[in-house]
């Protein structure tokens, strides 16, 4: 997949910068420029085209924390199946109704998502407030994984996570550190059970990676600015290959 340049497009909106009245989903990204300009990035509008800018219940504030979270929920690997998990997270997290689990929340609750074969969907918009763990939400990014890593979720099938998401997860969070000025260490890097013991998300085999992962964002910095900007044609895999040798994934 070729890189996508956004330049301008990619656009970071502070607090207190007024919203857009709402209209046809809009064609700029809220991500920081260097998450936009990944070749597996896809904005809000490319899944999600009936999307209007709201009013949302409050700003994010200055990112300081990134929480890994699980779908879990089923891991769909072909590109409508994974358009259609998309929607039905976002029908969840926005539906009232109890039947379907509905959360009545205004907006999806996370601000990425990442499928199975690595892509980082733009969910919430980064200057708006999650709705990701209970009254942790103040300067706090919520990045979620398609799929049920929990053994003991019997509802769903037990999935792994795939290295294509395991490196995507990687080094989104790295470029996330880097624009945010957030320590790539474990106090900022931490699973939703971290800030909520009550829960067992992002279940336990990823959240036995999380000292990996948050290890290997942290060493790829400087390279991999380096290669996005000088070699935008590569593939993906040969983009993301900077995760040491001796990491797990």
């Amino acid at each position: 997949m070729l890189l996508k340049t956004f330049g301008l497009l990619a656009l970071i909106l502070t607090s207190t910068a007024p919203l857009r009245a709402a209209g046809k989903a809009p064609a700029v990204t809220y991500a920081p420029e260097s998450v936009a300009a990944l070749p597996n990035f896809h904005k809000r509008a490319e899944w999600d085209t009936a999307w209007k800018e709201i009013v949302y219940d409050e700003p994010l504030g200055n990112p300081a924390l990134i929480t890994v979270h699980h779908t879990e929920e089923v891991q769909p690997t072909e590109p409508a199946a994974i358009l259609t998990e998309l929607r039905r997270i976002l029908r969840i997290h926005t539906s009232n109704d109890k039947k379907m689990d509905g959360k009545g929340w205004s907006d999806i609750g996370y601000h990425f998502i990442i499928d199975a074969r690595g892509r980082i969907w733009e969910a919430r918009p980064l200057y708006a407030k999650g709705a990701h763990v209970e009254a942790q939400n103040d300067n706090n990014i919520g990045i979620s994984l398609m799929g049920n890593f929990d053994p003991l979720f019997k509802e769903r099938p037990l999935n792994k996570p795939t290295p294509a998401q395991l490196e995507s997860l990687s080094l989104l969070i790295n470029r996330l550190g880097e624009a945010y000025n957030i320590p790539l260490d474990r106090r900022h890097v931490v699973g939703h059970r971290d800030l909520d013991n009550r829960k067992a998300c992002p279940g336990q085999i990823l959240y036995d990676q999380l000292d990996a992962i948050s290890q290997a964002a942290s060493l790829k910095a400087a390279a991999m600015a380096s290669r996005i900007g000088t070699r935008p044609s590569e593939n993906i895999q040969e983009q993301l290959r900077l995760i040491p040798v001796e990491s797990p994934f």
